[in-house]
C-alpha cells in the first residue's frame, strides 16, 4: 500500500508541474522596411512590399551570457542572435550579430550588416535586446532582440 500511495503522490507531483513562464506569442510578425520590429527565438517577420514578401527574418538562434544585477562577472550581459534571412525566391542566407565579436554590455547600441538578397542589399540593424523579467538564469525564450531593415 505504501509503494502504491508513494507512486500516486510521484505522478500527482509531476502533472501538477507547470512552465514558470508562458511562451511568447510565436507568431510572425509583419513588418515595412525601414521600421523596427522585435522578434523572440524562433519567430519570424515578414517584410512586405504592396503585395508579397520580400524578406522573411527568422530568430533562428541565440547565443548569450547572462550577469544579474549587483554581481562581479568576468563576462557581462550579452546578446548575439544568429537570423535566417530569406528572399522571395526562397534562397536563405545566415548573419550572425554583432560582427566579429564587437559584444557590448549596453541593451541598447546599434550594430549592422549588409545582405545581398532579390539581387539587392539590404542594410539588418540590430539595435536592442531586451530580457525579460527572470528570477534565475534566463532562457532564450525570455529574450527578444530589435531589428530595423533598410533597403538603401
Amino acid at each position: 500500500m505504501t509503494k502504491f500511495l508513494s507512486l500516486f503522490a510521484l505522478v500527482l507531483s509531476l502533472t501538477a508541474c507547470e512552465k514558470a513562464s508562458p511562451e511568447p506569442n510565436a507568431g510572425p510578425v509583419i513588418s515595412d522596411f525601414d521600421q523596427e520590429f522585435s522578434l523572440n527565438y524562433q519567430q519570424q517577420a515578414r517584410l512586405r512590399t504592396a503585395n508579397a514578401p520580400e524578406l522573411a527574418v527568422t530568430l533562428a538562434e541565440l547565443e548569450y551570457t547572462y550577469c544579474p544585477e549587483n554581481v562581479f562577472c568576468f563576462v557581462g550581459t550579452f546578446v548575439a542572435p544568429s537570423l535566417n534571412i530569406t528572399d522571395a525566391q526562397g534562397q536563405t542566407q545566415q548573419l550572425t550579430l554583432p560582427l566579429a565579436g564587437n559584444l557590448t554590455n549596453s541593451a541598447a547600441f546599434i550594430d549592422s550588416a549588409s545582405v545581398l538578397a532579390n539581387s539587392r542589399r539590404y542594410v539588418v540593424y540590430y539595435t536592442k535586446w531586451n530580457i525579460r523579467n527572470v528570477k534565475n538564469y534566463p532562457e532564450k525564450q525570455d529574450i527578444s532582440v530589435q531589428l530595423r531593415i533598410v533597403k538603401p
